[in-house]
């Protein structure tokens, strides 16, 4: 297959960026275009851009390159999405055990978030389960309420400045000062409660989990329909949610 202009032009960026990551220190301009073995135009002209994104540093002092902040980041959270789902596994099928619901595991993307691992319920759910690659909306489900809520909070005033808590039942939190009076009493409770919010039929309750550097990496939830369990069940299971929650978090390697 013929390739197309646009996929030469990220063809070649990434081999440029995969020069860099090769690398064991910052490259001149002649080492990474030899590395990448790409004419010295091009290179150029796609540096340039790379530079502007972020993907790619320029130090002007040396005039040397290296990989950008925003491949670190990106690096970072692949790392710690992945990690923590492979860490939360005993964890996860012990308190599945315990309550007979569905238990699941999410990372926050933006406004979203993304389920990364999950349980089975024990029991008929008659309504869907959720599914590693699954994303919902973060303002109206336990998981998406607890991460927003244990953000640093220059993040999250600047989130809350431009949110759009979009409507999905008539027990969705639409009002801006209701939503962040919520986000405060989940911080100061450490866990979040979402009753039918974004389905009508379910409810469920989340605990953050957070890394060495004591960010909030991804949610610990518990969930079930509303025809089985009640609200005052569901709560009840919040100390060993938070058990759970704490023992990932110390696995990788928060200290409180």
């Amino acid at each position: 297959m013929t390739a197309t202009p646009q996929r030469d032009v990220l063809h070649k960026s990434v081999a440029l960026i995969d020069a860099l990551s090769r690398a064991k220190g910052a490259m001149r301009f002649v080492d990474l275009v030899k590395s990448a073995g790409l004419p010295k135009s091009t290179s150029h002209r796609l540096l340039a851009s790379l530079v502007r994104e972020g993907l790619v540093s320029f130090d002007e002092q040396t005039q040397k390159y290296s990989l950008g902040l925003k491949v670190m980041t990106w690096a970072s959270k692949t790392w710690n999405n992945i990690e923590v789902a492979n860490v939360a596994v005993d964890e996860m099928e012990r308190l599945h055990a315990q309550v007979a619901e569905q238990v699941s595991l999410a990372v926050r993307d933006g406004m979203d978030v993304v389920y990364v691992r999950a349980t089975d319920s024990n029991q008929q759910l008659n309504i869907s389960a959720s599914q590693i690659g699954d994303r919902e909306a973060a303002h109206c489900t336990a998981v998406g309420k607890v991460m927003l809520a244990f953000l640093p909070e220059a993040t999250l005033q600047e989130i809350l400045n431009d949110i759009d808590l979009k409507r999905f039942t008539d027990f969705t939190i639409t009002d801006p000062a209701e939503f962040a009076e919520e986000l405060t009493r989940i911080k100061q409770s450490g866990f979040s409660y979402s009753d039918r919010e974004q389905h009508e039929l379910v409810r469920g309750i989340a605990a953050p989990i957070f890394d060495f550097e004591g960010r909030v990496i991804a949610a610990l939830n518990i969930w079930a329909p509303v025809f089985r369990t009640d609200a005052e069940t569901l709560l009840g299971w919040k100390d060993s949610l938070n058990t759970s929650a704490t023992q990932i978090s110390q696995k990788m390697g928060y200290t409180a």
